[in-house]
Parts: structure tokens; C-alpha cells; sequence
């Protein structure tokens, strides 16, 4: 997302806060003066520009590099046992599979290794860092701690409305999305095996793992867990 109003960049890494962050600027602005929005032009970044990659923004030229230089950067990051779990309901696998079937059988063949789906699940490492492994935004705030972090980042920016609110919530308002959608429909199978109302009973993610699914989300997002100090 720019905001060339506050001049800003926010890296939105999915699943991470960030439909509520971009809200706030949606108030005076347009979605295709923030490039937000459906993308269907591959040579212009992920199917969702509100999901570039930090090195993206200058070289898919959406902006100068001179002005990304001089805007403030800022970006979210999130446990990734938490971050795969929200991907585990809002993506609904939860409604026609456990989350130990998704974790050791679905994760890495139909989202990890499929390239329709690695922009949705990549690393959040690889949203804010270039091929030289170096930092590209100025600030990283925790979604653990999503309204604080924010209120900072609208006192850098000048941003007076700083109070949030989680319009994505994986468990209820986001049931049915297209991308929910997409995923029940994608093989006639998960229809027979829907499970309606399992997300209302989701309570912490540390309830669904086990130490062989805490070890196997370790293996993917091991660069995030150590680059951001994250521990299960």
C-alpha cells in the first residue's frame, strides 16, 4: 500500500492485521490511489498489490526509487504457528479437515510448494528484505501488540485516527471470502466432508498443535522464528 497523502509504504504481509491497518487509509483514499485491490497482471506483482514485497514497490514500478527511499516503510509481522493457523481458517480448511491433516498433508502441496499460493504463505522474512538479506522498511510492528505498534506509526506519519479494528477476523467475518471460497470449491470431495460451524469452536492456536506439527512449522518458518524472535 502508498499513501502518497502521509507518505508511506506498508509492506502487507498476509494474515498479519493488515486489512484493519489499511482501512484507516481507505477513509480519503481511494483503493487504486493506495494500490490496493485484484491484480491480473502477473508482471505487477501477486494476484492482491496489497500483498508486493518490499522490493517490488520500485521494481515492478509502481514507485520511484527516489520516493521509496524518502517515504516511511513500515510493515507487521506475526507468530507463524498463530500466522498458519489463521491461514488454516481463513483459507477454510477447517471445514472439511482436522488441523494436524492440514499441517502434515495439505500445508506444503497445496499452498507451501504451489505457486498460486506461495505469495499467500512465503516467509514473512521475504516481504521486508531484498536478495542481500537487508532490512528495506524502517519499522516492524508485532500484531500481538497491533494497536500499540500502530499508534506509533500514525505519530511518524501524522495519522490522528489511530485506533483499530479487526475487520479480518479469521474465525467470523472473514467466512465465505473468495479465497475461502476458492479453496471448498477446488475439489468436489470437501464438499461431502464439510464441517459447518468448526470455527466458531477455535478458541487458542496452542490447543490445536502437537510437537510433530510445532516442529514441521518450525521447519517452513524457521528464517521468521529466528529473525524475529518468536518461540511457540
Amino acid at each position: 500500500m502508498i499513501s502518497r497523502e502521509y507518505k508511506c509504504i506498508y509492506i502487507h504481509i498476509p494474515k498479519c492485521g493488515g486489512t484493519s491497518i489499511q482501512e484507516k487509509f481507505l477513509v480519503n483514499q481511494t483503493k487504486s490511489q493506495l494500490l490496493l485491490g485484484k491484480n491480473k497482471d502477473p508482471k505487477k506483482g501477486p494476484p492482491r498489490l496489497n500483498h508486493l514485497m518490499a522490493s517490488e514497490y520500485v521494481s515492478k514500478k509502481h514507485i520511484s526509487q527516489e520516493d521509496f527511499s524518502s517515504y516511511f516503510k513500515f510493515t507487521f509481522v506475526r507468530n507463524p504457528w498463530a500466522r498458519v493457523f489463521s491461514m488454516y481458517k481463513y483459507l477454510g480448511y477447517s471445514q472439511f479437515a482436522d488441523f494436524d491433516t492440514f499441517v502434515t498433508k495439505i500445508f506444503k502441496k497445496e499452498l507451501w510448494d504451489n505457486s498460486k499460493w506461495f505469495w499467500f504463505v512465503r516467509p514473512q522474512y521475504d516481504f521486508i528484505h531484498d536478495s542481500h538479506g537487508n532490512m528495506m522498511v524502517d519499522y516492524v510492528g508485532r500484531t500481538e501488540v497491533l494497536n500499540e505498534d500502530f499508534k506509533k506509526v500514525c505519530q511518524k506519519i501524522g495519522l490522528e485516527d489511530n485506533i483499530l479494528s479487526h475487520i479480518n477476523k479469521s474465525s467470523e467475518k472473514s467466512r465465505y471470502n473468495i479465497l475461502y471460497m476458492k479453496t471448498l470449491f477446488s475439489n468436489p470431495y470437501r464438499i461431502f466432508k464439510y464441517r459447518h460451524g468448526e470455527d466458531d469452536k477455535v478458541k487458542d492456536h496452542r490447543d490445536y498443535y502437537t510437537n510433530n506439527t510445532i516442529e514441521i512449522i518450525y521447519d517452513f518458518y524457521r528464517i521468521d522464528i529466528e529473525t524475529f524472535g518468536y518461540s511457540f
